[in-house]
């Protein structure tokens, strides 16, 4: 097992695996530039399958105790399974304005994607196209979110 800093393990085959090695490599990354990102893996929990359906490739993510394990291909029952061409689903790490409200003369930004922004709105048009098949909503949806977070690259 090849662990980059304790926090983003990658299961032996995924680093030679081009998919979830990259996948593996973008958490980390992710995590180094924006170290405040690991409060969202200390509240993850589950699993998370992707599949770009048009390479065949696949990876599993297990999270818990403020880690994530990167599996070349389906790994266990997945909570959430996303699938996707590989181009939609790197158009996830596209990271989404939350919304903010002012709460005693302070702007606060809020969990929740601001439902005016041009990203979501790209986002629910695909997935209204079916380009992106999401299963094991709504109860996955706290797991989708956080996961989207950490990939978002900004």
């Amino acid at each position: 097992m090849t662990s980059y800093d304790q926090r983003v393990l990658i299961a032996p085959g995924a680093i030679a695996a081009g998919f979830a090695g990259m996948m593996g490599r973008l958490l980390q990354q992710n995590l180094e530039t924006h170290p405040e990102r690991a409060r969202l893996l200390d509240r993850m929990e589950g699993r998370l399958a992707m599949e770009a359906s048009d390479i065949g490739a696949r990876a599993t993510f297990v999270f818990g105790d403020g880690r994530v394990l990167v599996h070349d291909g389906f790994d266990g029952l997945p909570d959430v399974l996303v699938r996707a061409s590989s181009e939609d689903l790197m158009s996830l790490s596209q990271p989404l304005p939350l919304v903010v409200v002012p709460v005693l003369g302070r702007r606060v930004k809020l969990s929740l994607p601001d439902p005016r922004s041009e990203q979501l709105r790209r986002l629910l048009r695909t997935l209204a196209e079916r380009r992106i098949e999401v299963r094991g909503l709504p109860w996955g949806l706290p797991l989708l979110l956080r996961f989207g977070r950490l990939l978002a690259i900004d």
